[in-house]
């Protein structure tokens, strides 16, 4: 998975919003909408972020597969991880699909501007 393959729909979508003057660099907004992207997954793996269920959902098409098919699987759909779940199995090594889910950046209230003193 690449970034850009995650991502790029969302700031075709969005341009003026997600790139910053240069129309090339993203904004503010694009790179926190990037840091969104991945911090789920940063963070649960460093167990700093509130707990998602290990456990497959089956609804997601998760599961533990055979690691070359996990690999494979991942590689296709952009947002999907895969993590070492089970040293050996009945076909080798088994890791666990997941598709973590994306959080949006919360929308933030202008902030009134203070006078100068």
């Amino acid at each position: 998975m690449s970034l850009g393959d995650l991502l790029g729909p969302e700031f075709a979508a969005n341009p003026r919003e997600l790139f910053g003057p240069d129309s090339y660099h993203p904004s503010a907004e694009g790179y926190a909408t990037a840091a969104m992207a991945v911090l789920p997954t940063v963070c649960a793996s460093l167990g700093l972020w509130p707990a998602e269920e290990e456990r497959p959902d089956a609804s997601r098409r998760e599961g533990f597969l055979p690691v070359a098919r996990a690999a494979a699987e991942a590689a296709s759909e952009a947002g999907t991880e895969v993590t070492a779940a089970m040293p050996s199995g009945p076909r080798g090594p088994w890791a666990l699909l997941k598709r973590r889910r994306r959080r949006r950046v919360p929308e933030q209230e202008p902030t009134p501007a203070t006078p100068s003193s």
